[in-house]
């Protein structure tokens, strides 16, 4: 065979995607796409309500427990057991607690602080109307 000869390939006939029965493809379903859309929606009212900080480090911890293998699994939770019968994880506990208990409380806050601008608006108003009428008049 002479160099840079190569022989022919055969030519494969090309034929049309085949359609595959909708059944096919609803059985097809894997748990990623099963998880995909209510994973989305949990972040997307997790925006909206402003724990979206909390829903993301809830996935990582929830994907870092999936992932490890069973035997590892296995002594991560007496490791966890153990720290909270010897009181080692109390003060990360207090630490959420604590971090939470703010989150709420500067939502009250706001929310508080938004009504009481929407009623000195209104206020304003009122009296902005009297001293047009009296400026007519």
């Amino acid at each position: 065979m002479i160099k840079g000869n190569k022989p022919a390939k055969k030519q494969k006939k090309e034929s049309l995607p085949s359609v595959k029965p909708i059944e096919e493809e609803s059985k097809k379903n894997t748990w990623v796409g099963d998880l995909t859309y209510p994973v989305r929606d949990v972040l997307i009212a997790s925006m909206a309500n402003g724990l979206f900080l909390i829903a993301v480090v809830a996935l990582i911890i929830t994907v870092f427990i999936y992932r490890l293998p069973s035997e590892q699994l296995l002594i991560f939770a007496k490791d966890v057991y153990t720290g909270f019968d010897n009181l080692y994880i109390l003060g990360w506990i207090l630490w959420i607690i604590t971090c939470a208990a703010w989150l709420f409380h500067v939502k009250y806050i706001g929310k508080r602080n938004n009504k009481e601008i929407l009623r000195l608006s209104d206020e304003k108003d009122k009296y902005q109307k009297l001293l047009f009428e009296k400026a007519i008049n």
